[in-house]
């Protein structure tokens, strides 16, 4: 983990209840914070949106008490498993956060707390995936970036694709059962064609997408050979990095605690 003063100096980004609802994207979210390559904020409501949301969809998949109950109290407990683990992720907006824009119209009034959590935040972007209703005048009123997350995380991935290759592999390893191939699946389903389509390429360059094989160490050891070689330190490599490279080594430094969404039995 880098120091906390080169954290502070990440990008911060309030993430809506609808980022945070899907289980694929708010983890890839939250493991690029852990890279240093965001700060991550929302509310305390915009929290409760999310369970709301997830007891909701609950409520409409399932109707006998043995399938539903379990995962009503699957979305409470997400809700406190977030304000219990992400505690300096919390903002609360306060009347003062709300004057800046109190004349600016806005499609649903109700949406108003969220660009308020961004005002006092100091976020550089709000990220969210019904851009309709943040109004581009609004936003750039307050100079605050309107992004959906597929646009964010591909920028993220532009930016910085070894630590978001690492970011991916965390998210391999705290997600029992996945591989390369199902999180791309899931990306897909996310709505986030460019980032998935940019992790793709990054990815299977590497190794067998279909397997749960530490590419973002092969990755790793590839960039560094590349710096050497630009250094003179190593001749250049004439091969690519290949499967006999690849590390089964779990690159997750979160032993013992529960991924953000592994409790999202609710939906999502």
């Amino acid at each position: 983990m880098a120091p906390r003063s080169d954290r502070e100096r990440a990008s911060i980004a309030v993430l809506d209840a609808n980022v945070l609802y899907s289980q694929v994207l708010s983890d890839y979210f939250v493991h690029a914070q852990s890279q240093n390559l965001i700060n991550l904020r929302w509310s305390s409501r915009i929290i409760d949106e999310v369970v709301r949301n997830k007891k909701k969809r609950a409520g409409e998949r399932f109707t006998s008490p043995s399938e539903l109950t379990p995962r009503l109290a699957a979305a409470d407990a997400l809700g406190a498993y977030i304000k219990h683990t992400y505690p300096e992720s919390f903002v609360e907006p306060t009347d003062r956060d709300y004057r800046p824009f109190t004349g600016l119209p806005m499609p649903d009034p109700d949406d108003r707390h969220v660009v308020a959590t961004a005002v006092a935040a100091g976020a550089t972007y709000l990220c969210t995936s019904n851009t309709v209703d943040f109004p581009t005048d609004v936003m750039k009123f307050l100079e605050i970036r309107r992004v959906t997350p597929d646009a964010l995380l591909h920028e993220l991935v532009a930016k910085h694709p070894l630590a978001m290759a690492r970011a991916h592999q965390q998210l391999i390893a705290w997600t029992p059962r996945a591989t390369h191939r199902t999180t791309l699946d899931a990306l897909a389903r996310s709505q986030s064609p460019m980032f998935r389509q940019r992790m793709e390429r990054l990815l299977g360059s590497l190794g067998n997408l279909d397997s749960r094989d530490d590419l973002a160490q092969v990755y790793a050891s590839a960039i560094a050979e590349r710096d050497r070689a630009r250094t003179g330190l190593l001749p250049p490599s004439t091969q690519p990095p290949n499967a006999a490279q690849v590390s089964t080594r779990r690159l997750m430094g979160h032993r013992g605690r529960q991924p953000l969404d592994q409790q999202r039995g609710a939906g999502g």
